[in-house]
């Protein structure tokens, strides 16, 4: 999803001000860090200040809330819309949203899947190529098992990925909000 200019750098103001201030500095410190790259004191001291409140997690916690309650998108921004008044950042913040729950719930649920299919293909492949090069069967088996092979490594070790990837969502969903930024 692509923003304005303005919310993109707001976004990226608003990381870097949570991150500032999970490292323990104070707001005056974080805004004169942070002007060098951003010269609209305004723009700058309203995003640090979202960011002290750590408000667009507050948004992040309702619509967490409100997706639990079965409320549909639209519900969702409108219930929102108060706590922040860019609805570009509020549309952002719901989509992000949607985007890593729709995610860990894909990983989550295919992980042991291409897990358990991609070990079992590749020792039933592995033994098979085993036993075409140890009969000296011809190329053209020795290519199929090799592929076969492959397939089955490549599908375990996506497993594997999936299975990692869906641990770091869950703990993006259970409150760790700075892995957070790496969505955008």
């Amino acid at each position: 999803m692509t923003h304005s200019p303005l919310t993109t750098t707001k976004i990226q103001l608003y990381f870097a001000a949570n991150h500032l201030f999970s490292l323990g500095k104070s707001h005056p410190q974080i805004v004169e860090a942070l002007s060098e790259f951003e010269p609209d004191q305004d723009l700058l001291k309203s995003v640090v200040d979202a960011a002290m409140t750590d408000r667009w997690r507050t948004i992040l916690n309702e619509a967490q809330r409100l997706t639990a309650e079965g409320k549909n998108f639209q519900e969702i921004v409108e219930a929102v819309q108060p706590i922040e008044s860019d609805p570009e950042i509020v549309d952002f913040v719901c989509n992000a949203w949607y985007r890593v729950q729709a995610v860990y719930a894909e990983h989550s649920i295919e992980s042991g899947t291409n897990i358990m299919e991609g070990s079992k293909w590749t020792i039933i492949s592995a033994l098979g190529l085993a036993f075409v090069f140890g009969v000296n069967a011809s190329i053209f088996s020795k290519v199929i098992w090799s592929v076969s092979f492959l397939g089955a490594l490549v599908t375990w070790i996506y497993g594997l990925r999936q299975k990692r990837v869906s641990a770091e969502l869950k703990q993006v969903l259970e409150g760790d909000y700075m892995r957070y930024k790496n969505l955008i």
